[in-house]
């Protein structure tokens, strides 16, 4: 195949003035030219500004998923009392949100693969937006069933931001950073425990109002859209080469750092996808598997948990609800910090 070839220098220079060489599946001295692969561009661009700014976005959106997954554990008592709907009903509420992000958690993967990871993060923002203001206009249990249903379909790709800002991060701070980045899932739990307490509790305006004010803070997320970059590996997986190498100069001026001399290569097999089938090849499914029965037993305990809080204390002071979910959010915070410091310490096995 005949590379696509374009120089580049160290230097922090303006993208008109830097061109990058680009080979595809070529020889690393089948020129003679000193060759970089995107994984040592990013490393050395280094840990800056730009990864903190991405991890700031990033973040923000992952709380606001977080404040739309918690609603419910307030949303369910507000219209058991409103509503007077029976407790099968709540029940249904609660499982077709998370039958919504069982669907987008593979549906948005899929999109981001296609499409860009840019691109899924801007739709599923969006529809999160949407469908969480619609809610507050429910009329009846039903019409509140589907719009929720399709909020959860939004929140379950929050997974892209995860990994568009994973593609972003050097080798030596991914594992600690990563996790340190679920601080703002905290967060937003915590936000939303209190937004409660204000709107439902201290100044009782009714469920729709709590709801219309839990979409606000992705607003805030959908005003930065501009900002926000493609993965390059992703660009690179699809040949789009020009824009891969912007990027990669995006990154280094924003952090101050050099890229690496010469060319980058693109290797002939980036350009394959994966498919669901692969995650049971012999050589991997040792991990799947186990991955899986962990993310299932854990997610199960957790929102059990916190979903059912409310229906504990409902025959008690509601305050009680409040405190204990401030309690439960903020035991998170220290095992976040354990989690991190163990990952490069006694590894990702281990740890978990």
């Amino acid at each position: 195949m005949v590379a696509q070839k374009m120089s580049i220098t160290p230097e922090f220079v303006e993208e008109k003035d830097t061109e990058l060489l680009l080979q595809h599946g070529e020889s690393p001295d089948s020129d003679g030219e000193q060759l970089f692969s995107l994984r040592e561009a990013i490393d050395q661009s280094g840990f800056g500004r730009f990864q903190m700014l991405l991890c700031t976005w990033c973040g923000l959106a992952l709380a606001a998923d977080a404040m739309e997954m918690m609603l419910l554990s307030y949303l369910r008592q507000a219209i058991q009392h409103e509503w007077q709907i029976e407790p099968w009903q709540a029940s249904l509420l609660t499982t077709v949100v998370f039958f919504g992000i069982l669907v987008g958690a593979s549906g948005w993967g899929l999109v981001s693969d296609k499409f860009g990871r840019r691109v899924a993060m801007i739709g599923l923002t969006s529809t999160a937006v949407v469908f969480g203001f619609l809610s507050a206009l429910s009329t009846s249990v039903w019409m509140l069933m589907v719009f929720r249903m399709l909020v959860g379909c939004a929140v379950g790709g929050a997974h892209v931001g995860f990994s568009l800002f994973a593609e972003f991060l050097p080798t030596k701070s991914r594992g600690v950073t990563l996790m340190l980045t679920n601080l703002f899932w905290t967060a937003g739990i915590v936000f939303e425990a209190g937004l409660a307490w204000l709107l439902l509790e201290r100044y009782p305006l009714g469920w729709q109002y709590f709801v219309g004010a839990t979409a606000l803070p992705l607003c805030v997320v959908m005003l930065f859209f501009f900002w926000l970059p493609e993965s390059p590996r992703w660009l690179l997986s699809s040949g789009k080469e020009q824009q891969a190498v912007q990027v990669l100069q995006r990154v280094a001026k924003t952090n101050r750092r050099p890229l690496p001399r010469g060319r980058i290569v693109v290797p002939a097999d980036l350009h394959e996808r994966g498919r669901f089938r692969d995650l049971f090849l012999p050589s991997i499914r040792g991990i799947t598997v186990p991955i899986w029965a962990l993310w299932f037993v854990c997610n199960a305990v957790y929102y059990g948990v916190i979903i059912l809080t409310p229906e504990y204390f409902d025959n008690q002071a509601s305050s009680d609800v409040y405190m204990s979910t401030f309690i439960a959010s903020f035991a998170e915070i220290p095992s976040v910090f354990l989690a991190a410091f163990l990952i490069n310490t006694i590894g990702r096995k281990f740890t978990l």
